[in-house]
């Protein structure tokens, strides 16, 4: 399970659209090995977002953004792509509080440049559209 849960963040990192196709499968496939463990919830609620299931990839990760006890490295990642379902949903203010937070503990933990990337192309996503 911890091997599926490893391919699946190395995809949602890397952004690999060749990975990309596989990530519900093996997300799936680790939550069912662990069905109580919050890394392998909060993974399988980023690949939810990550396909553009929004709602449900929310209900799954904001109880572990909300945890006082989750481990820097989850909280990161259920912060991250908790401002990108809420920016696809149109919460333009809890999307950036979301991303601020990432950013926060990214910092704090000295995340790594993969991660740091996927943060950045995160925002990139979250720029809002401008007219000419």
């Amino acid at each position: 399970m911890w091997v599926l849960d490893a391919l699946v963040t190395d995809g949602l990192i890397s952004g690999d659209p060749a990975v990309r196709a596989r990530l519900d499968e093996w997300s799936l496939q680790a939550l069912e090995l662990g069905p109580e463990l919050p890394t392998l919830l909060g993974t399988r609620g980023a690949v939810l977002v990550e396909l553009g299931r929004y709602e449900a990839g929310k209900t799954l990760l904001a109880p572990l953004a909300a945890a006082n006890q989750a481990r820097p490295y989850d909280s990161l990642m259920s912060q991250a792509f908790l401002a990108r379902a809420e920016r696809a949903l149109g919460n333009e203010a809890a999307a950036r509080q979301f991303a601020n937070a990432a950013h926060t503990i990214a910092e704090a933990i000295s995340a790594t440049p993969r991660v740091m990337a996927m943060l950045a192309r995160h925002e990139t996503e979250m720029q809002p559209v401008r007219l000419r």
